[in-house]
């Protein structure tokens, strides 16, 4: 009885974590299709004249949504996520050759924005994050006034965008010994909390709950507060 329990409760966290993993991989590849549908459609209008000139940036707004979509859904391993931010900085650099900044800093804040969304213990330092936010600080320096008393041509000094607060590792790593302690508890009452007859026995079974409890509390308090 007690082997049937263990099987069952393993077989649906494996269940429960594949569905969540092709879940994130179907959201992304889905938006990251989409966006390139979009940019298909820009690429097919080139040189159609100035009529199509609006509907060719709209196409392009409309993939920077898509694709800072697909690259929010991000999961170890996606590379729909990767190829997302990448073309998310490519989007970027081109507007920002074609002199239009508004653009330019939508792609680039769109590639930067995912990679913060999607950061655990640290900011990831991928080369996508660090692209983009060298890009932002190309065109920060352009819109910054002159610095005084050095002449008209000489601008500020751009900086690089502040990098995101990380999050506390003491309060992830609360968070993931409450997952474990949670995990463990079930198995403990799966294993010890009934007999062979399946008859709870009160003692493990209260025990089990309360380190249940305890695990759950601290693994929301670390998602919430990290």
């Amino acid at each position: 009885m007690r082997q049937r329990v263990v099987v069952v409760a393993g077989c649906a966290i494996a269940a429960a974590g594949a569905l969540v993993a092709a879940r994130v991989l179907s959201a992304s590849r889905a938006a990251w299709e989409a966006g390139e549908d979009r940019i298909a459609e820009y690429n097919r209008l080139a040189g159609s004249g100035a009529d199509d000139a609006e509907r060719r940036l709209a196409l392009l707004r409309e993939a920077i949504v898509l694709h800072r979509e697909a690259a929010s859904w991000d999961l170890p391993l996606n590379p729909w996520a990767r190829r997302a931010a990448a073309r998310l900085v490519t989007i970027g650099q081109k507007a920002e050759l074609a002199d239009d900044e508004d653009l330019a800093f939508s792609a680039y804040r769109a590639a930067r924005a995912s990679a913060m969304e999607t950061r655990t213990f640290a900011a990831p330092a991928t080369e996508a994050l660090d692209r983009a936010s060298r890009g932002i600080a190309r065109l920060s320096a352009r819109a910054l006034p002159p610095v005084r008393g050095q002449g008209s041509g000489v601008r500020g000094q751009g900086t690089l965008p502040a990098p995101a607060p990380d999050p506390d590792p003491w309060l992830s790593l609360l968070g993931a010994a409450g997952l474990v302690a949670w995990i463990a508890a079930a198995a403990a009452f799966a294993l010890r909390g009934m007999d062979e007859r399946g008859r709870i026995r009160p003692r493990a079974a209260i025990g089990s709950a309360a380190v249940a409890a305890a695990g759950l509390a601290s693994w929301l308090a670390g998602l919430s507060l990290a």
